[in-house]
């Protein structure tokens, strides 16, 4: 590209200067003459003596396509693009007659504007200079306004509006320096771009210089297309290279034997040290021409040749580049590797790029917008890999921020709708890796492979993969604090150390060994990773380690007799099998009143903060119920202080004909249904207005009663009723029955026997509502407070805040602290301990991410009673 087109050093020395004189001197009418110029163009000749008189064969036929060209423009002039002149100033380079330099301004289209006949100046542009906007030609020419035209030289800099240009013509004398403040109007109407026929005219006026690559073509017998002028020396040792006799077969496989010599005889003339050589392949159409250079371009790509490629006219530049890009798509390995080492330039608009949506990968404009954005700090890759690293390594201070900025936002407004943590993690990461996957993409696309190895590339797509492995975990599963916290560990060192991370279950008994393989099996091996799970009983460990082991006491009971653990050899062996990382399942209880090893290894572990239990953790509780009610342990999770209830904002009662028809119900599904529609409704969720079943009986029971539809032929009946809690009356939920629709009427006219032994007061309190956001939640009031006859509302006004409303439960901030420090060596509560193999620990042999081989985490987490 010729820069001294846009730049105006020396106002004298303007680029094809001469042509532009020679368009400014045709007056309308010249240029209105069809034939101005019909007998001064003469036929080509086919043969030229000398470089000079080929390149003055040619300069008739460019003056008379410029006629034609702004011949036409002047034709269609009441559609030609205008734009309004706000300034005109004299240049300081203004040297009268000739050289007639002007400084303007231009009114800017507004973005809300259309863009349909707006003219925006461009450096090249030919444009008319009148005072009306034109609807015919005889406007170009008035009386008070001949016709005036004038070229685009460019603006001084990037970023001043004023343009410069000259003009064919002074423009009205003196005193034009403010337009607009003589209330006059002066309008740029656009007639052509002379860019490339001011090139064009270089070129043919260039004298003997640079003549080189011409005089060649000009000697080029007819024979050489043949390929015998080529190097016979470099010929014949390409063919010989490996690397191009490997490739060869399957890139020319498409040519027939007269393309296929064209293409070796290219290969052979870039790699020549001998000779500059100018070849050329030509045929009728639809001879496979473009195919031909399509194929060449994608030889010498693949051999690495650096190769600038030209075309007369965009569409040729576009096509040529497409058939290149379908070639190279199709060998393409890592992702979209290499193709940053093919760059396509030009004018958007002109070359109307929208039409190829594939070649906007190799688009110049494209690709610097596309590698800005991966390289600005706010939006990068490293500003997203900053992100994903510290929602691994604590998603607690993240989640914290995002309440902090939530309740600031909404400080007026009660009901805010906030995530809970599970659903801010997911989020979260979902966003955070789906950025950084591609910023990385983008970047092994995009950048040249002189400036990204292949070795990165690879790793960029094992990181890539590795974030899918984690969404699908984080999706497949929910996301309790604690358990998030030790995958973001051991993600994070697999990651750091690239060392294998396996994970051994143990159990006493085969059968268990049998049930937990069934349920883990998708675990066994994931794909692509060093990561494994085996599950095996005591026997099967002799000898073996893993670098995380999970036992499994199995036994229950309060006798303390915990079967084939007791033998101390085994207990040995169980205990022996991690590297890192031990957890113990088991029931307190049992394992404290065993009196053996296991009520020391409880012991210790509740003095080194160690200790957890299993239903404080959201997930593990969730594990917990869904195989109760799967194996029809249904009394254990039916109690107001079950695992499931304990925490809920409401306490449920359970009259005891809903338990006796819960287990009446065979259908596992609709168990699980009705357990997970009472916790809901226990944690203050209520069905809306129009979901609402109306009790068509007019007792007592149609103003207490609450029924949800389990499905089709059931129904979960409920209300609210007062329980004495201490000195306080407390909102309670009871749990009546589920009960097929038909036997509605005879269940409600049993219970108006028992609400009709409520008082006024009684009743009214059962029916008030107080809310916490979106939420029921409980009231309460003094027992003393005379039934509350005296002022009600003050009493029921008020939540029922004794009961904890948190997301999660506190031991979180504790467990992550204890788990933290042990797993990176820091020193803290317990940090050092006598490790279960019997061997002494020492400060020389800390815990190091996953190097040390000694150091182990032992911890205890308790299982309820089941």
């Amino acid at each position: 590209m010729d820069h001294e087109d846009n730049e105006v050093k020396k106002p004298f020395e303007i680029a094809g200067r001469s042509l532009i004189d020679l368009v400014f001197s045709w007056s309308l009418r010249n240029v209105l003459f069809r034939d101005l110029y019909k007998h001064q163009v003469t036929k080509i000749p086919e043969t030229f003596s000398t470089v000079a008189g080929y390149m003055k064969s040619f300069i008739p036929s460019l003056i008379e396509e410029t006629h034609a060209d702004l011949l036409s423009n002047v034709t269609a002039i009441s559609q030609a693009p205008i734009c309004e002149i706000l300034t005109v100033e004299t240049s300081k380079h203004h040297r009268p007659p000739k050289d007639l330099f002007y400084e303007i301004t231009v009114r800017k289209m507004i973005a809300t504007e259309s863009n349909a006949g707006k003219y925006e100046p461009a450096v090249g542009d030919i444009f008319a200079l009148t005072n009306i906007r034109p609807k015919c030609i005889d406007d170009l020419n008035r009386p008070s306004n001949f016709y005036l035209i004038a070229y685009v030289l460019g603006s001084k800099d990037e970023s001043s509006d004023n343009l410069q240009i000259l003009s064919s013509k002074p423009i009205s004398g003196e005193g034009y320096k403010q337009i607009k403040s003589k209330r006059e109007t002066l309008f740029a109407v656009y007639l052509m771009n002379m860019t490339t026929n001011v090139r064009v005219w270089k070129a043919l006026n260039s004298g003997e210089t640079n003549t080189n690559i011409i005089k060649n073509v000009l000697q080029v017998q007819p024979s050489s297309s043949d390929g015998e002028n080529s190097c016979a020396i470099c010929f014949s040792e390409d063919m010989c290279s490996p690397d191009l006799s490997t490739k060869w077969p399957t890139m020319c496989s498409d040519l027939n034997d007269s393309q296929k010599a064209a293409v070796l005889n290219c290969i052979s003339l870039s790699k020549c040290h001998h000779q500059n050589a100018v070849k050329l392949i030509w045929g009728p159409p639809g001879t496979g021409k473009t195919k031909t250079v399509g194929t060449t371009l994608f030889v010498l790509f693949k051999l690495k040749c650096r190769t600038l490629t030209c075309a007369p006219t965009n569409i040729a530049v576009l096509e040529v580049t497409a058939r290149l890009m379908r070639l190279v798509n199709q060998t393409l390995e890592y992702g979209k590797y290499g193709l940053g080492d093919i760059i396509l330039f030009g004018n958007l608009e002109r070359m109307n790029i929208d039409n190829y949506n594939d070649l906007f990968e190799v688009f110049l404009d494209s690709r610097i917008s596309i590698l800005s954005t991966c390289l600005a700090p706010l939006s990068g890759w490293k500003h997203c890999l900053e992100s994903v690293i510290g929602l691994l390594e604590d998603p607690e201070q993240l989640y914290s921020l995002y309440l902090k900025e939530k309740r600031e936002q909404h400080k007026k407004n009660d009901e805010i709708d906030l995530l809970t943590f599970e659903e801010f993690v997911k989020k979260k990461f979902d966003h955070f890796s789906e950025h950084l996957k591609t910023c990385m993409v983008n970047l092994y696309t995009h950048l040249p492979t002189s400036c990204i190895s292949l070795e990165v590339v690879k790793d960029m797509i094992r990181v890539s993969d590795l974030l899918k492995l984690i969404k699908s975990i984080l999706h497949r599963a929910g996301v309790a604090n604690e358990s998030f916290l030790n995958f973001s560990f051991f993600v994070t060192e697999f990651t750091r150390t690239k060392k294998k991370v396996s994970v051994g279950i143990i159990s006493p008994y085969k059968a268990q060994v049998n049930a937990i393989q069934l349920r883990v099996r998708n675990y066994s091996e994931v794909s692509g990773t060093d990561f494994s799970v085996s599950v095996r009983s005591v026997d099967g460990f002799q000898g073996g380690e893993e670098d995380v082991i999970i036992i499994s006491t199995v036994r229950c009971n309060g006798n303390g007799s915990v079967g084939f653990l007791s033998n101390r050899q085994r207990a040995n062996v169980v205990l022996t099998r991690a590297r890192h990382c031990l957890w113990i399942l088991g029931n307190e209880a049992t394992l404290t009143n065993s009196n053996s090893i296991w009520k020391n290894l409880i012991l210790d572990a509740k003095k080194r903060d160690c200790f957890y239990n299993a239903d404080e953790d959201k997930n593990l509780a969730q594990a917990i119920a869904a195989a109760l009610l799967e194996h029809n342990q249904l009394h254990t999770l039916l109690d107001a202080d079950s695992l499931l209830f304990k925490n809920a904002k409401w306490k449920v009662w359970f009259a005891k004909e809903f338990r006796n028809s819960i287990a009446e119900i065979q259908d596992t599904e609709i168990r699980q249904y009705v357990i997970s529609l009472i916790k809901k409704l226990s944690n203050g969720w209520r069905q809306s207005q129009n979901d609402k079943v109306i009790i068509g009986h007019g007792g007592t029971s149609a103003e207490l009663l609450e029924t949800y539809e389990v499905n089709e032929l059931q129904y979960l009946i409920w209300s609210v009723e007062i329980h004495k809690q201490n000195s306080d009356f407390v909102q309670v939920m009871k749990i009546w029955d589920i009960v097929p629709l038909s036997d509605i009427p005879k269940l409600t006219e049993r219970l108006d026997i028992i609400f009709g032994n409520y008082t006024v007061d009684k009743m009214n309190h059962c029916k008030h509502r107080c809310f916490e956001g979106v939420n029921v939640v409980p009231n309460r009031w003094p027992a003393d407070s005379s039934s509350c006859e005296a002022d009600p509302t003050e009493f029921l006004s008020k939540p029922f805040s004794s009961l904890s409303l948190r997301d999660r439960p506190s031991s979180s901030s504790s467990f992550k602290n204890n788990f933290m420090s042990r797993m990176s060596g820091t020193k803290g509560t317990g940090s050092r301990t006598r490790c279960v193999c019997s061997s002494s620990s020492s400060s020389s042999r800390r815990r190091q991410g996953l190097s040390a081989v000694c150091w182990k985490v032992v911890a205890i987490a308790n299982l309820p009673v089941m």
